[in-house]
C-alpha cells in the first residue's frame, strides 16, 4: 500500500544517541558542534569522555539509532532500560554489543543524570515540533508522496519503503540517514532557516534508495573495479574516510539525481552541478546518471531493476567515462 502523506516528527532517543558524535573528539562532527562539545565536555569530564570514545569505537551512532528505532525505542529512559538488561540485547539485532552492555548503560545513564533529556525537552523539542508542522504542510502540498513512491518502486524493480517519516534531529549534522520501515533522520537547518521543499524531496529520494535490491551484487562489481583502477580506489577510500559514506554511495547518488530529474525536482543542469560537487565530486555517480539519462533503460519492458542493471553495466560505464 502506497503512503499518501509526509510525516515530520521528533525523537528524543535519536538526539540522545547522536549527541555522542557531537561531543566526541571526531573533527568530522566537531566542525559543526564545537560549542556543544565545549559546553558538555566540562560536565562529562575525563570519565564521560572515555565512555563516549569506547561506545563510538564499537558501533556507529547511526547504526545504533537505526537498530533501536527498529524496536520502537523513542526516549532516553527507554535507551537506558534497554541496556540495563542483557536479555534485551540477546533478543535484538544488537547482540554484538553484549560484551559492552554495561558501558552503554553507564554512558546513557550519565546523560540522564546530567539532565540532558530535560534540556532537550525544554529547548530543542519545541523548536523542532514547530518546524515539523511547517515542513509537513509544505511537503504534502508541493510533492505528492504517492507519485514519488511509484517512480522509485518502478526504478528499483521492487517495492521499497519510501522515507516519508522524517525525524528532525538536533545533533545529526552533517549527515542524514535511513531508518527502518520508511523513516529517515535529518537536520532541520539552523535557526531561522528552512530547507527548500525540493531539497527535502531530494533528500527523501536519496535516503529511500539506500539498501536497494541487489545493492550487494552491484558492490561486488565495484570491488572488482577498485582492484583494477587505482584512481577509482583512491576516490573510493576518500569517500568512505572523509565523508563517512557507505560503500553504495556512488550508486545512490547517481540514481537519486536521475530520479529527481524524472520527477521534475531538479533540472539537468542542477543534477550535473550536484554530482560534480557532492562529497567533493563523484565522477562515477555522474557517469551512472548520464548513462541512465541517455539510454533510459528503466522505460524498457525488459527492465528488472536498478541493481541488476548496475551490476551488468558497471564495467562498461567506468571504462567509457573519465574518473579523474
Amino acid at each position: 500500500m502506497l503512503k499518501t502523506d509526509w510525516s515530520f516528527e521528533t525523537n528524543e532517543a535519536l538526539d540522545m544517541i547522536l549527541l555522542l558524535n557531537a561531543v566526541s573528539n571526531d573533527p568530522f562532527y566537531n566542525q559543526h558542534y564545537s560549542d556543544v562539545r565545549e559546553k558538555w565536555m566540562a560536565k562529562l569530564g575525563e570519565h564521560g569522555s572515555s565512555l563516549i570514545t569506547r561506545i563510538r569505537s564499537v558501533i556507529s551512532m547511526s547504526k545504533l539509532c537505526s537498530e533501536l528505532y527498529r524496536i520502537n525505542i523513542m526516549t532516553l529512559d527507554e535507551v537506558i532500560s534497554f541496556f540495563e538488561d542483557a536479555t534485551n540485547l540477546q533478543r535484538s539485532s544488537l547482540q554484538i554489543l553484549l560484551p559492552h552492555r554495561k558501558v552503554f548503560h553507564e554512558c546513557f545513564k550519565m546523560l540522564k543524570d546530567l539532565g540532558l533529556d530535560k534540556t532537550w525537552e525544554s529547548r530543542a523539542k519545541p523548536y523542532l515540533v514547530g518546524l515539523a508542522k511547517q515542513y509537513g504542510h509544505v511537503m504534502n502540498k508541493c510533492y505528492p508522496l504517492e507519485d514519488m513512491q511509484k517512480e522509485i518502486n518502478r526504478f528499483l524493480g521492487a517495492p521499497q519503503p519510501i522515507c516519508s517519516i522524517v525525524y528532525l534531529a538536533t545533533y545529526i549534522k552533517p549527515i542524514a540517514f535511513q531508518l527502518p520501515g520508511g523513516g529517515m533522520a535529518i537536520h532541520p537547518g539552523p535557526h531561522g532557516y528552512m530547507h527548500l521543499p525540493k531539497q527535502l524531496a531530494c533528500l527523501c529520494i536519496h535516503e529511500s534508495l539506500h539498501g536497494f535490491p541487489d545493492s550487494a551484487y552491484a558492490q561486488e562489481s565495484q570491488d572488482v573495479l577498485r582492484k583494477k583502477n587505482n584512481d577509482f580506489e583512491k576516490q573510493y577510500q576518500e569517500l568512505i574516510t572523509n565523508y563517512n559514506s557507505s560503500p553504495e554511495e556512488y550508486f545512490v547518488v547517481g540514481a537519486d539525481a536521475y530520479l529527481s530529474l524524472k520527477l521534475n525536482i531538479r533540472t539537468h543542469e542542477e543534477c550535473v552541478e550536484y554530482l560534480k560537487t557532492q562529497n567533493g565530486g563523484m565522477p562515477l555517480s555522474l557517469a551512472i546518471y548520464e548513462e541512465l539519462r541517455n539510454t533510459k533503460p528503466d522505460q524498457e519492458d525488459s527492465w528488472i531493476g536498478y541493481g541488476q542493471w548496475l551490476h551488468n553495466q558497471l564495467l562498461t560505464i567506468i571504462h567509457d567515462s573519465s574518473l579523474s
